[in-house]
């Protein structure tokens, strides 16, 4: 607990307990869901870069020849498709959670 919330596992107890007291805790959750989320998708984006790298990569079979497995799409075409993907999934995610704490 101290490393999440920098107190003792009582004392986060106290603090939500007074939280839900005051009514307050909803938000509280909130804002954590919110941040945990941002954090998911920062480790996601170094996840998408580890993938975008192995799209250079290319296969030599034992035979000799090279095979490439970005067939039908260039390079350069999967980059930005992976791209502009990620970046609606985030813009939708992190807008449909923001969106749920406004309207409760």
């Amino acid at each position: 607990m101290k490393a999440i919330h920098g107190m003792c596992l009582n004392c986060v107890v106290e603090m939500e307990h007074n939280l839900k007291m005051n009514g307050k805790y909803e938000e509280y959750e909130r804002k954590k869901m919110l941040s945990n989320a941002e954090a998911w998708l920062k480790q996601a984006e170094l996840e998408k870069e580890v993938l975008k790298t192995t799209l250079k990569a290319s296969f030599v079979n034992e035979d000799g020849s090279i095979e490439e497995w970005a067939e039908g799409m260039s390079e350069a075409e999967l980059v930005n498709k992976i791209d502009k993907d990620f970046e609606k999934f985030r813009t939708d995610f992190i807008g449909k959670l923001k969106n749920e704490q406004t309207t409760d």
